[in-house]
């Protein structure tokens, strides 16, 4: 097949109209059909947020990978604006893959990783650039792959070379990339004076995990800070709750490598942040995990996979930590409040729950949540062990590949009390779920596929010593 922008637009524009809507959110970023995975590109530009993403036009399998396109006005309603790049050239011809973009005198700059691959079978990942002069339009550069093979360190392995990432450093631009050296997995840095031209400066990060994915770099709060998505993370405990973290990195020009989780849940990854114009520092993911399923793939919806709620940074206590959007709290509607040491109560199938519990004797403090007859989606913490821990092992449909069930269907976080209480947000949309705590520190993500209604929840303790505050939102997010 030869892919082109405007075919892939044409086959959506029809591939549509067969999606199933069950399982689709209705506050979340996702694609009108088809398989999308990391976002890509995300910027400010023109009096708008864009937020690309990996995306097949073609399934819900992940395959051809184009990039999608949405837009923002202020982060919470996204409009789909088709796609924006195709593998359509012999540099890139098996897929365009992960990237950033930068705004530089009223051009957007899109760095994406073109892959190829020989008649024997051989794969080269090399950085590749497209201009555009209005945000929906683009053009490759004339000198792509504008980062070859041909400059990686000794060593490195060229099917293993993607997901750059580009900032502005001195007088001229610095690029963060991916690659697979002798040791393991390795941040790169190349650095140009016209976004064009490129030279390997040095490596920022070598030997972490079996190989490096979509890395993020930028200040905050006087700190540089360095986001990496780790292979085949040696496992550490809760630190790592998966073989493939998700981590930050501060100042790791002085301080090396010290990784600490970003999110600790079972789906999560590659995320990206953009600069507000107020000067927030804003992050995206990919709500999920590779090897894991979700049903409305395998159940014929032709559709698959969501980005996550953006969420505002900070550095606090030297910790990355993040919080919801604020402009979420504008779509809250209807607000409820319960009290007691055990309650049930309805909820929306998209809804906000903030939860405030004085623990006193308790042992175990129980949140389930889109529960039906014999489901539920369950939050649950340790007090002893002060572990936090979300699973979805009888919340529906099994997330193993093909409706398998899951080796591990649940995770776990360190979080401890504050004065006796533990407080967390929890914001549920259609078929995912993602919970906070209150200081920023923990956040776990999850995909989920209910069977049932979904709609009720229920708090409740060991002894039924401890005494529950909840108040409950709809989300109502139609412009």
């Amino acid at each position: 097949m030869k892919y082109t922008v405007q075919r892939a637009n044409e086959f959506v524009s029809e591939y549509a109209k067969s999606v199933i809507d069950t399982y689709r959110p209705t506050y979340h970023a996702v694609p009108p059909c088809g398989w999308i995975n990391d976002p890509n590109g995300f910027c400010y530009y023109n009096g708008e947020y864009h937020l690309f993403c990996q995306f097949n036009p073609y399934s819900a399998e992940w395959d051809s990978m184009h990039w999608g396109h949405w837009t923002s006005k202020d982060l919470i309603y996204w409009t789909w604006r088709g796609v924006s790049l195709a593998p359509d050239q012999p540099y890139d011809h098996f897929g365009c893959f992960s990237g950033h973009a930068i705004v530089d005198n009223g051009t957007l700059y899109a760095f994406y990783t073109g892959v190829r691959k020989d008649e024997d079978g051989s794969e080269y990942q090399q950085q590749c650039l497209a201009r555009s002069d209005d945000g929906f339009t683009f053009v490759k550069s004339e000198n792509n792959p504008i980062v070859p093979n041909t400059l990686q360190p000794e060593g490195s392995k060229a099917a293993d070379f993607r997901d750059p990432k580009v900032f502005r450093h001195g007088d001229g631009f610095r690029m963060m990339v991916a690659s697979k050296g002798p040791t393991g997995g390795d941040y790169l840095f190349y650095d140009s004076t016209d976004l064009e031209h490129w030279t390997f400066a040095k490596k920022h990060i070598e030997g972490l995990g079996a190989m490096l994915e979509c890395p993020d770099y930028f200040t905050l709060d006087g700190h540089t800070v360095t986001v990496a998505s780790v292979m085949e993370m040696p496992p550490d405990g809760l630190r790592y709750p998966n073989s493939q973290p998700v981590v930050s990195m501060l100042d790791v020009e002085t301080k090396g490598p010290d990784c600490i989780s970003i999110d600790y849940g079972l789906d999560f990854y590659a995320p990206q942040s953009v600069l507000t114009p107020d000067g927030r520092r804003v992050m995206i993911g990919w709500l999920r995990s590779w090897g894991n399923d979700f049903p409305p793939r395998h159940l014929g919806h032709n559709w698959n996979n969501m980005m996550t709620i953006p969420r505002e940074l900070r550095i606090e206590n030297d910790t990355l930590v993040q919080y919801p959007l604020r402009e979420l709290e504008t779509l809250r509607a209807n607000e409820r409040a319960f009290e007691g040491a055990s309650f049930a109560a309805p909820h929306s199938r998209a809804c906000e729950l903030r939860l405030s519990v004085d623990v006193h004797e308790a042992k175990q403090l129980c949140l389930h949540i889109a529960k039906s007859e014999g489901e539920a989606f369950r939050i649950e913490y340790d007090v002893e062990r002060q572990v936090l821990r979300t699973d979805r092992s009888i919340s529906g449909y099994p997330m193993g590949k093909n409706g398998a069930k899951e080796e591990k269907p649940y995770r776990e976080a360190i979080l401890p009390l504050k004065n006796g209480k533990l407080e967390l947000r929890v914001f549920l949309d259609t078929s995912c779920v993602e919970v906070f705590s209150a200081d920023g520190t923990v956040a776990m993500s999850a995909l989920f596929c209910p069977k049932g209604s979904a709609d009720h929840l229920s708090v409740s303790s060991d002894n039924g010593s401890a005494n529950f505050s909840l108040t409950i939102w709809d989300i109502i997010a139609k412009e």
